[in-house]
């Protein structure tokens, strides 16, 4: 059987020894597999945006923001192309990967 898109984006990030590369790949790996033309992902520190990493080229349209937890956020560019099922497994899978990372800073791996 094969993956879903959201376990090969978690799949591609895993290989990403620390968060922001796992990001990165996570990024690249959703636009080409969902169709989105950008997206990128955010720390808040205090009340900035610190930007983590990002995949696609520029559309000048409104970023969706959607909150992963642990204080981290993606930015959707042509969110509107995705039905609520597919976005749902996006986050879910973006979601996984930051809690992937936050426990392994956690563990001290």
């Amino acid at each position: 059987m094969s993956k879903s898109r959201a376990e090969q984006i978690v799949e591609a990030a895993g290989k990403a020894p620390e968060l922001t590369g796992a990001l990165q790949k996570a990024a690249e790996a959703a636009c080409q597999l969902f169709g989105l033309p950008k997206l990128y992902f955010a720390q808040a520190i205090g009340r900035r945006m610190h930007h983590l990493a990002a995949y696609g080229e520029e559309t000048y349209l409104p970023a969706v923001k959607e909150e992963l937890g642990y204080n981290y956020y993606v930015f959707l560019e042509g969110a509107e192309r995705l039905d609520p099922e597919l976005r749902s497994e996006l986050l879910a899978a973006f979601r996984q990967i930051v809690e992937l990372y936050v426990d392994k800073r956690r563990e001290g791996r």
